[in-house]
C-alpha cells in the first residue's frame, strides 16, 4: 500500500507517515486531513512512499482537500528549504505556504470579480532612473542574472523603477511579487501599481480576512492573479510563472519573523528568485550591512539613484538639543520652543507634520514618587505600559492587562506618577500645544484591521488631518506631498540599545523618517530632538558624514569584532521555571555541542535581555561561525538534543535582535 509523509502544523521536528487508500494517487503538495493525537488536522504531503514501512501500525489519510489548494512544487520546495535552513518544524514552515482555514473548507469559493483593466498610466522615467532601468534590464537578460540593489535616496523614485520593471514582466507573460515591510504601506502601493499597470493587484498580509486570503491563494495558484503586494508572508504566495520579485526597504527588521517560525523573508526572496529564475530587486536608501557587503563584493549588482524625483530638494535636517528649562512641556511631552514654533507656522500655512516616537501607550511606566517603586508585570521582568484612555496597564511582552494602580505596591503611598511618554500621550497633548492640529495616530494599538488602516491613511492623505503621530509605521515608504515638518521627538532611544546592530538601525530609521518631509514642491525640514547632539549617528542623519562612509567604518568594526555579515550567528534560547534550571540545561547543551563541533565559537549561557516572560525564565546561548555547514550542523544538533532532553527551547538562525 502507498504511504505518504505529512507535515503537521505543530511545533514538532518530525514528519509523520500515513497510508494512502484514496482513489486519486497522492502528489507532493496535496493538502490532506489526518488524525493526529485524536484530532483531525490539516497537513501537507511532502513525499510519496511506494510502500508503507513495515513494523508500524499506520493511520490512513482521511481525505484530500480540493486539488486547487495543492501547494505548488516551487512553494513546497521553498517551505522545506526554509524549515531546513532556519531549523524550524516543517509543519510550521508549511503552514506559512498553505491557504488559511483549510480545515473549514466547504467546497465553496468566492467568485472572482473581473480584473480592473484600464489604460496603464506609467510616468516617464528621468535620466537617472532610465540609467538604472537599463542597467537592471541588461542584467535581467543574462541566464545567470544577479540580484540587484537599487540604492536610492529617499524620494528618488525607486517605486517608479519598480513599476516599469513590473510592466516589462507582465508584457512577457510573467507575474510580479512586491514585498514591503509594513502592512501600512500596502494600500498606497497597491493603488500606485493598479493605476500604473492597468490591472488588478491583490494584497497579501495578515490583516486581510481569512476568507479573502483563501480566495486570493486560489487565484494566485490558478494563475488568475499576476501581481501581489504584501508583507513578509507573501514570499510564499503561489504565483505562477514568477518573473520579478521586489523587496522594498530591504534593510527593514520587519522582514524577520520574530516568533515560532523565525524566517527572514528577504533571504527567502533570494532563494525563491533562484528557484523561479526571477529577477530580484532589493530597494533601499539605507541597505542592510549584509546586502551592502554583497554589492561591494559584486555578488549583487548595484544601481544607484542620487537625486530626488521631479527635482524635489532633500529636506533640511536640524539637531535640536533638549533642555527642560528651554522647552515647552505638556505633561510628559517635551518639545523645544523651536519645534513648537516651526510646526505651528507650518500648520498655519496649510501644511502637514509628522511626529515620530517609537513608544506605544501613554507612559512607559507608573512609579511611586516617595520610594521609587515601579509597577512591573507579574509574569514578565518588564514594567507595564500605561494606557490612560482605557485606564489600564499593559505588558508588551505577554499582553496581560490590569487596572491602573492607585496605591504603591511597596509603601502604600498614593503619590504615583508616570515616566516617559508614548504615542497615546502625544495624541492627547499635541492639540493643547498646536491649536490647529487635527491628529491621526498610526501604531499597532489603533491599527487593528486593514479597514482602520486605510481610513487613517486616507484622512491624512486627503488633508482632513494635518498631524500624523506614530511609531515605526510612519517611517517607511509613505508619500505625503504636504508634509513639510517631521519631528523625531526623542532620537536617543534609537541608539541607546545593547545590540551590535543598534547604530545601523538608528541610522536607517532617522534617514527613512527624514525622507517623509518635502517630497513634492514644498521644501521640508526635519527636527531631531536629542540629549546627545554629538552622537556619530546624528552626523550621518544631518549629512555631515555620508552614509557610504559610515557603512565602510561599520563594516570594519563588524569585521574586527567578528559579527555579521562576516560571521553567521545562531541563538539558542531555553525556557524554564527558574533561571538556575534554564542555565544548567543550556550549559549541558553547550558543553556537548563544543565537543561535537570544536571550531564554532560559543558565547554564554547568559540571561536574556528580558529574562522572564509569561512566568518562564529565558537564558541564551549564542553561536558564531564562518561556516554555513557548521551553522546548520549546530542548529540541527541542538534541536535534536533539546528535544531528547525534553527542554523547552527556541532556535533563531541569523537573529536580528537580542531581545
Amino acid at each position: 500500500m502507498l504511504a505518504v509523509e505529512v507535515a503537521i502544523p505543530r511545533p514538532l521536528y518530525s514528519l509523520y507517515t500515513y497510508t494512502w487508500g484514496l482513489p486519486d494517487p497522492p502528489v507532493p503538495g496535496d493538502c490532506v486531513q489526518v488524525s493526529f493525537h485524536h484530532k483531525e488536522v490539516t497537513g501537507v504531503v511532502t513525499r510519496v512512499l511506494e510502500e508503507a514501512p513495515e513494523g508500524f501500525k499506520l493511520k490512513p489519510v482521511l481525505r484530500k482537500i480540493d486539488e486547487g489548494f495543492r501547494v505548488p512544487k516551487e512553494t513546497l520546495s521553498l517551505s522545506l528549504w526554509s524549515a531546513e535552513y532556519f531549523s524550524a518544524p516543517p509543519g510550521e514552515a508549511m503552514a506559512a505556504a498553505i491557504a488559511p482555514k483549510l480545515s473549514s473548507w466547504k467546497g465553496k469559493r468566492k467568485k472572482l470579480k473581473a480584473p480592473k483593466l484600464v489604460d496603464p498610466d506609467l510616468n516617464p522615467l528621468n535620466t537617472e532612473q532610465q540609467a538604472a532601468m537599463q542597467k537592471i534590464t541588461h542584467e535581467w537578460l543574462k541566464p545567470d542574472a544577479r540580484p540587484v540593489l537599487l540604492h536610492g535616496v529617499t524620494g528618488s523614485g525607486k517605486t517608479e523603477v519598480y513599476l516599469h520593471l513590473a510592466r516589462a514582466a507582465l508584457d512577457q507573460g510573467q507575474s510580479v511579487l512586491v514585498l514591503v515591510p509594513e502592512i501600512a504601506l500596502t494600500p498606497q502601493l497597491r493603488e500606485r501599481f493598479e493605476r500604473a499597470l492597468g490591472t488588478q493587484v491583490d494584497l497579501w498580509h495578515s490583516a486581510v480576512a481569512d476568507g479573502q486570503r483563501q480566495n486570493q491563494w486560489l487565484w494566485a495558484n490558478e494563475g488568475t492573479t499576476r501581481v501581489i503586494v504584501g508583507a513578509r508572508s507573501a514570499v510564499f504566495a503561489p504565483l505562477k510563472n514568477l518573473g520579478l520579485i521586489v523587496v522594498d526597504e530591504e534593510h527593514d527588521g520587519s522582514y524577520k519573523q520574530a516568533e515560532r517560525f523565525r524566517y527572514q523573508a528577504r533571504d527567502l526572496a533570494f532563494v525563491r528568485a533562484s528557484q523561479s529564475k526571477a529577477q530580484l530587486i532589493l530597494g533601499s536608501a539605507t541597505p542592510s550591512m549584509e546586502t551592502w557587503m554583497k554589492a561591494e563584493e559584486g555578488r549583487v549588482l548595484l544601481a544607484t539613484l542620487k537625486q530626488r524625483h521631479k527635482g524635489a530638494e532633500l529636506p533640511e535636517i536640524e539637531i535640536v538639543t533638549l533642555k527642560k528649562d528651554d522647552g515647552i512641556a505638556r505633561g510628559e511631552v517635551l518639545l523645544s520652543k523651536q519645534v513648537v514654533r516651526e510646526v505651528t507656522d507650518a500648520l498655519a500655512r496649510g501644511e502637514q507634520a509628522i511626529f515620530y516616537l517609537n513608544r506605544r501607550g501613554f507612559a512607559h511606566y507608573i512609579t511611586c514618587m516617595p520610594c521609587g517603586w515601579v509597577k512591573e508585570c507579574g509574569a514578565c521582568s518588564v514594567s507595564m505600559t500605561v494606557y490612560r484612555r482605557r485606564g489600564a496597564l499593559q505588558c508588551h511582552q505577554c499582553g496581560r492587562e490590569e487596572r491602573i494602580s492607585e496605591v504603591c505596591g511597596e509603601c502604600g503611598s498614593t503619590e504615583l506618577g508616570t515616566v516617559g511618554c508614548g504615542t497615546e500621550a502625544l495624541e492627547d497633548q499635541l492639540p493643547k500645544i498646536f491649536k490647529e492640529a487635527k491628529i491621526v495616530r498610526l501604531d499597532r494599538d489603533v491599527m487593528t484591521s486593514h479597514t482602520r488602516l486605510e481610513e487613517a491613511l486616507e484622512l491624512f492623505r486627503s488633508g482632513q488631518a494635518n498631524v500624523l503621530v506614530g511609531t515605526q509605521m510612519v517611517v517607511k515608504g509613505h508619500d505625503f506631498p504636504k508634509v513639510t515638518r517631521v519631528v523625531v521627538t526623542h532620537a536617543d532611544s534609537l541608539f541607546r540599545w545593547p545590540d551590535f546592530r543598534a547604530e545601523e538601525r538608528a541610522v536607517q530609521t532617522l534617514l527613512q523618517v527624514s525622507g517623509r518631509a518635502g517630497r513634492a514642491e514644498l521644501r521640508g525640514k526635519v527636527l531631531i530632538q536629542t540629549l546627545c547632539p554629538d552622537h556619530p549617528v546624528l552626523q550621518v542623519a544631518t549629512g555631515q558624514r555620508t552614509w557610504e562612509a559610515w557603512a565602510k567604518d561599520e563594516l570594519l568594526l563588524r569585521k574586527e569584532a567578528s559579527y555579521p555579515p562576516f560571521l553567521r550567528m545562531l541563538r539558542m534560547r531555553v525556557f524554564d521555571a527558574t533561571l538556575e534550571a534554564a542555565t544548567i540545561s543550556l550549559e549541558r547543551l553547550r558543553d556537548r555541542l563544543q565537543e561535537e563541533l570544536p571550531n564554532v565559537e560559543l558565547l554564554g549561557p547568559s540571561p536574556s535581555l528580558i529574562d522572564k516572560v509569561e512566568n518562564k525564565y529565558r537564558v541564551d546561548l549564542y553561536l558564531k561561525t564562518a561556516s554555513v555547514a557548521d551553522l546548520m550542523k549546530s542548529s540541527h544538533w541542538l534541536a535534536a538534543a533539546a528535544e531528547s532532553m525534553k527542554i523547552e527551547f527556541a532556535l533563531d538562525v541569523d537573529p536580528h535582535s537580542v531581545v
